[in-house]
């Protein structure tokens, strides 16, 4: 059955909560962490209507957080431990294994960005992501 997933972002935790409420027609609302300037697993969590997608995505992936891996790892695994339905990991990422054994793959969504010259073996990426051991495999090309 097809979801409707809404990705929201914000440059504090308020802005965030509020896009991610007015996601109202979503299935799942992927709460952006890595452009928040504190980002809070449990306060992206606080009183949400509808089941999340918690994603910090760093900027070597396209994405906005500029910090540590072992920030990156603290908020993601804080987003575990919170109950977040969903935590998307980057494959690449050193400690991905980490959280894929921590929830044994359970809501973990591994995921590759392929931006740029263009994408190059779509099969073999996606194999690796489906081998990762997490129940969701996400590529974006």
């Amino acid at each position: 059955m097809p979801h409707l997933v809404i990705t929201v972002t914000g440059r504090t935790m308020d802005e965030l909560r509020r896009a991610r409420d007015a996601a109202e027609h979503a299935d799942l609302v992927e709460v952006r962490l890595d452009g928040v300037a504190d980002p809070s697993a449990a306060g992206a969590l606080e009183g949400r209507l509808r089941p999340v997608i918690v994603t910090c995505r760093p900027t070597w992936e396209g994405g906005s957080f500029a910090g540590t891996e072992e920030e990156r790892r603290r908020i993601l695994m804080n987003a575990c431990d919170a109950g977040a339905e969903f935590v998307d990991v980057e494959a690449r990422a050193d400690f991905a294994p980490d959280l894929i054994r921590a929830r044994r793959g359970r809501g973990v969504v591994a995921s590759a960005h392929l931006f740029g010259t263009g994408p190059h073996d779509l099969a073999g990426h996606l194999g690796m992501l489906r081998g990762s051991g997490a129940e969701v495999a996400k590529l974006a090309v």
